[in-house]
This record gives structure tokens, sequence and C-alpha cells, in this order.
């Protein structure tokens, strides 16, 4: 495989502890479902890798994706006295981005006439997030609150590969014409807390943060044409001409992640008391994941996620 297709790492952020946690008697059930939709910067980045091989050396490039999109989310919260229990998802929308890659594999020290493996390529990028999260806390006092759970997430991006037009191809350069699909997934465990800070009667600021540890994998595919031109004739397909794992790949490590995220809240009391059960939440957050593996030849990534949401929650007992 000349590129490792996975820098990802997401973020935890899954479990916004509750701002300001309800306290109800021990016999009773408070519910609380809610919906939230808004907007996060995502980024993807794969540093170089170059490792020693022979007089020379094996080359694969890093890359990086970003864009801003769209996403929606739906949870409830439970609790009973201290106890809480929190199941949350969410979605976000198709991401695109276009960029430049080198599809390189080796290089000869020793003869500096001999060209790299590979070719410069254009790249078009499609790719889509999705988690789910589930967490059980206790509420110390209306203010503070603490919570463990397990998140599992999924990232999925396809590229279309083209050789760039900017450059001629020479003796031994490989060309890929067609789709590289990267299916990224994570499961694990997180931890974290929240302490709000009751602003009047208007509502209250909260902040919160998490870490998780995850066993994270990566599975790789290419679906299209790999040229190899040979010195001996014409551009010759050869799909095996180099590792077979340009065809498919699979990659497993560990993930690490920190989230951290401010908000504010609040309930619309003020426009009548039919409607005190409905409360909403205006906050940011931000989550960062690093990726590493044992396999050195594929390298590692980073996921970076920053969100700005707009939550509403209708709060009521069983």
């Amino acid at each position: 495989m000349s590129n490792p297709r996975v820098r990802t790492r997401a973020g935890v952020a899954g479990v916004l502890a509750l701002s300001g946690t309800v306290h109800c008697a021990a016999d009773e059930i408070d519910l609380q479902p809610r919906v939230s939709g808004g907007t996060q910067a995502y980024s993807l980045t794969f540093a170089d890798v170059i490792i020693p091989n022979g007089n020379g050396f094996r080359f694969q490039n890093g890359f990086k994706i970003s864009d801003t999109l769209p996403f929606f989310g739906a949870g409830l919260t439970a609790s009973s006295g201290r106890v809480f229990a929190d199941l949350s998802g969410q979605w976000s929308g198709t991401g695109t981005d276009h960029g430049e890659i080198f599809e390189g594999t080796a290089y000869d020290a020793a003869n500096d006439t001999t060209p790299a493996l590979g070719f410069e390529h254009d790249f078009d990028a499609r790719f889509s997030r999705h988690e789910l999260n589930f967490a059980l806390g206790w509420a110390f006092d209306p203010n503070l609150s603490a919570f463990a759970g397990y998140k599992s997430a999924r990232l999925n991006i396809t590229q279309l590969l083209t050789p760039s037009s900017a450059f001629t191809p020479d003796v031994f350069d490989v060309l890929f014409f067609g789709d590289y699909t990267m299916n990224f997934s994570y499961h694990g465990f997180f931890a974290g807390a929240s302490y709000s800070l009751p602003v009047r009667t208007w509502g209250a600021v909260a902040i919160q943060t998490s870490v998780a540890r995850l066993d994270s994998g990566f599975h790789q595919s290419f679906s299209g044409t790999l040229y190899v031109l040979l010195p001996t004739g014409p551009n010759s397909d050869a799909p095996l001409y180099l590792n077979p794992s340009y065809r498919s790949a699979t990659v497993g490590g560990l993930s690490t992640g920190l989230n951290a995220g401010i908000s504010w809240s609040g309930d619309f009391g003020w426009a009548g008391e039919r409607l005190r059960p409905l409360s909403y939440t205006i906050g940011i957050d931000e989550s960062q994941y690093r990726f590493s593996t044992s396999q050195t030849t594929y390298g590692d990534f980073e996921e970076k996620n920053t969100r700005v949401r707009l939550e509403l929650r209708y709060q009521f007992a069983l």
C-alpha cells in the first residue's frame, strides 16, 4: 500500500452531561428526549512517511481532507435521583475536498537516474461520519456531574484518483484511475465531567470535557485500473505489479481522544407555563483523535472536529 488512507479520529463528545442535572425523587424517572443540529469543521490529516529500504527508501505521501458540513443528532437522557443514563447519535452530511497526492512506493538512492515508482495524482474526496454513544453518570450536586460510557463511530471516505495533467509520465511511473475507499471504525470507552454555573434565572453556562481510549480499525480498497509504464512497451495494465495491498488492506491500532466544550442552556418559561418543560442549549465543542499503529508502513493520522450546535430538549416524568 503506497498510502495510508486512514488518517482519522474524529471526536469524543457524544455525551454532553446535563448542565444542571435534574434531581428527582428516587421513585420518579425523569426523561429528556432531544434533537440537535448544527455545523462542524472537520479535518483528517496524514503525515508523510519515509522508511529506510536498503540503499534507498520507501516513501508514502500524506494528505489532508477538510470541509465544513452539517450534522443532525438525537438522544435521550433518563435520570432518577442522582443517577442518569444517556443515549445519543449523530450523523453528518457529505463533505467534499480535492487536492494532490503522490502515489509513490520506492526510490533507489544509489542511482539518482532511477525514478520513484509512482506519480502525482489529483483526488476528489467525498466523506461522511456518524457516531453512537451511551453513558452512565452521577450528579454530585445540581452543578457538578461525572460520566463514563461507550462510543462507536465510523468514517467513510472515497477518493477518486486521476493522474495529474501537470506532469508527464515517465518509465516505471504508476498511474491510478479509480476510487480508493476507506472505511474506518473505532469503538471503546470514554469518561468525563461537566460543571454548570447558573446565571440568575436566565439559564446556565456549562463546561465539559472527556477523554477516550478506543480500539480502531481501517479497511481500504481500490476499485479501478492501475497502469505501470514499462520500458519495453506501451502502458501495460499490471494491477499486481506492486504490492497487492493497493487492491485491499486492513490496518488496526489505537486511538486516543480529547473533547472539550462550553454551552449555554435556558428554558422557554418566559413564553408561558406550558412551554417551561422545553429547553434549549447553544454550544461549541472540539475533539481531537490521534491514531497510532505498530504497522509503521501505514503511518499515523489525526482527526479534528469543531462543532457548533443548537439543541432542543423536552422534560417530563414517569
